[in-house]
C-alpha cells in the first residue's frame, strides 16, 4: 500500500489504517455504518481497547503479523465483521473477545496465544478461543501438538473443531511427524476433551494422547443436562 485516501465521506468499499486515528474505538466510530460503507482496517500495530467496543459488520479487521488487539480488563470486545488474520496471536489481555453470528467462519486459536510444539499448556488458549466462537464457526487446529493441562469444553455451543489429522509419527529420523495432537500435560488424572449441551458439533481430525494420565479422552454429556444430540464426531484417535 503506497497510499492511504480518506473515505469516509465515500459510499464505496476501502481500505484504511486504524492507527491514523490514535486508537480503534476511534477508528471504528467514523465507519460505524452498519453496513453502508464496506471497509477494511489494517491493524499493524498493538493497539489498546479499554472500554466495551462493538466492531460493526461493516467494518473488516485485517491484522497483520505484529498488529494486535490488548483487551483492558473487563473489557468486551465484539466482532460483528469478519477478522482476517494469519496463525499468529492478535488478541492480547484479560479482557474478552465475542464473535457475532457470521463473522468468523474459521477461528484459530493461534488467535489467543496457542503455540504447537512448545512447552507451554496451550488450555487457556484452546479454552478462550472456543468460549468466543460464533454459532456454527469452526476452530481450526494447526498441524502440530497442542500441550493441555486441564479439560478443554464445549458447551452449549454449535461448533466445528478441526484438525489436520490423526497423529502419524514419521519414521524417518530428521522428518517432522504429521496431524493434529492433544496432549496432556496435566500433573494428575483427568478429562481432555468435554462435550455438553450441545446440537450438531462436530469434532474431526485430531489424536488425543492423555500421557498414561488422563483418565478419559472424549466425555459427552458428563451429567446428562442439558443433554446433547445430532453431534458428529469423526477420525479421532484416543
Amino acid at each position: 500500500i503506497t497510499a492511504v485516501v480518506d473515505l469516509r465521506s465515500q459510499s464505496i468499499q476501502g481500505i484504511d489504517h486504524a492507527e491514523r486515528y490514535g486508537t480503534l474505538s476511534a477508528a471504528i466510530d467514523e465507519y460505524d455504518d452498519t453496513g453502508d460503507r464496506l471497509i477494511t482496517l489494517l491493524v499493524s500495530s498493538r493497539m489498546p481497547v479499554t472500554a466495551n467496543l462493538t466492531v460493526p459488520n461493516n467494518v473488516t479487521l485485517a491484522i497483520m503479523r505484529g498488529g494486535s488487539l490488548d483487551r483492558a480488563s473487563g473489557v468486551v470486545l465484539t466482532l460483528n465483521g469478519p477478522v482476517d488474520a494469519g496463525r499468529y496471536r492478535i488478541f492480547y489481555g484479560t479482557g474478552t473477545t465475542s464473535f457475532g453470528p457470521g463473522t468468523a467462519e474459521r477461528v484459530y486459536p493461534e488467535w489467543f496465544g496457542a503455540v504447537v510444539n512448545d512447552t507451554t499448556n496451550d488450555q487457556p488458549f484452546l479454552q478462550e478461543a472456543i468460549d468466543a466462537m460464533p454459532t456454527r464457526g469452526m476452530l481450526s487446529l494447526a498441524d502440530g501438538r497442542y500441550l493441555i493441562g486441564s479439560v478443554v469444553t464445549i458447551l452449549n455451543k454449535n461448533i466445528s473443531v478441526s484438525g489436520a489429522g490423526g497423529w502419524a509419527v514419521n519414521a524417518e529420523p530428521d522428518a517432522a511427524d504429521s496431524g493434529t495432537e492433544l496432549e496432556w500435560s496435566g500433573t494428575g488424572s483427568g478429562v481432555m476433551l468435554e462435550v455438553s449441551g450441545t446440537r450438531g458439533v462436530t469434532v474431526e481430525n485430531l489424536h488425543l494422547d492423555g500421557a498414561n494420565l488422563a483418565t478419559t479422552g472424549l466425555l459427552v454429556d458428563a451429567n446428562n443436562t442439558p443433554s446433547s444430540f445430532g453431534n458428529f464426531f469423526k477420525n479421532i484417535e484416543i
